[in-house]
């Protein structure tokens, strides 16, 4: 299994800074082959500093990737539930490392956070915190991957309301997690997947894809369309270009993961 990788991350129209952050990780093992790590976060919108809480969880998860996931490769055989818990107890400490920072400096900021991982020999696994999502982008479908941890969400997975009318409702801003916002603990949603050869993994900060559809997202992104990194990068730079025309006010980022032999 191989790897193509490519990103955009735009601060957009309207905002001062970016407070989005990203990061690709990729290893090979003799044990367990090809392992690749992308997160994205995505800063709070309308916090203040949501541009560090970002950035700290990304360098988290990337010194994770580089100093604790070898330790884990050496010592278990199947070790992605071990994953998850080290996943969970990151976004724990994060989630009250955050937390404090603010109280101590008289404002508030918290993070979402997609991140998935694929290994050779045992599949992917997923942890979704916030609003950020993946998308599995294949030769006849696009589909997301992650439920959004939201108010809308939560009336989306009930089958209340539609994903079109998710873009547009009221509470769509207000999220039932994320780091630096939980007083009681942030509660990440956790998801297996089988790898599918020639297909896309997408993760994207809601920005990316609130004034653009699905079926928009495939056209650009199926796997036909994207047959290098130049072709995904130029398709994604064409997707944020979209979000412009469209008078997107958010951060916008996303990053695309295809497998191929």
């Amino acid at each position: 299994m191989n790897f193509l990788c490519s990103y955009v991350t735009d601060k957009g129209r309207v905002k001062n800074i970016n407070q989005d952050s990203l990061c690709i990780k990729e290893a090979v093992c003799e044990k367990h082959g090809k392992i690749l790590m992308a997160a994205v976060c995505d800063g709070m919108g309308g916090f203040s500093a949501g541009e560090i809480a970002s950035g700290s969880v990304i360098k988290a998860l990337s010194d994770w990737f580089e100093m604790k996931l070898p330790l884990l490769i050496l010592s278990k055989d199947n070790f992605l539930n071990d994953i998850e818990k080290e996943w969970h107890e990151l976004a724990s400490e994060y989630d009250y490392k955050t937390i404090n920072y603010g109280l101590k400096n008289n404002f508030k900021l918290g993070t979402t956070a997609t991140v998935i991982l694929f290994t050779e020999k045992y599949g992917g696994i997923i942890m979704q915190i916030g609003d950020s999502r993946a998308y599995q982008i294949c030769a006849d479908d696009i589909k997301v991957m992650t439920w959004d941890q939201s108010k809308v969400g939560e009336l989306m997975k009930a089958g209340k309301i539609t994903e079109e009318e998710a873009n547009n409702h009221n509470q769509r801003n207000i999220l039932t997690q994320c780091i630096g916002g939980s007083r009681i603990g942030v509660k990440p949603d956790f998801y297996y997947f089988q790898i599918k050869n020639n297909c896309n993994y997408m993760l994207c900060s809601d920005g990316f894809r609130r004034v653009i559809s699905k079926s928009e997202i495939y056209n650009y992104l199926n796997p036909v369309n994207t047959p290098s990194e130049n072709a995904i990068e130029k398709n994604l730079k064409d997707l944020l270009k979209l979000n412009m025309d469209r008078k997107e006010t958010d951060n916008i980022t996303a990053l695309v993961i295809k497998t191929i032999d």
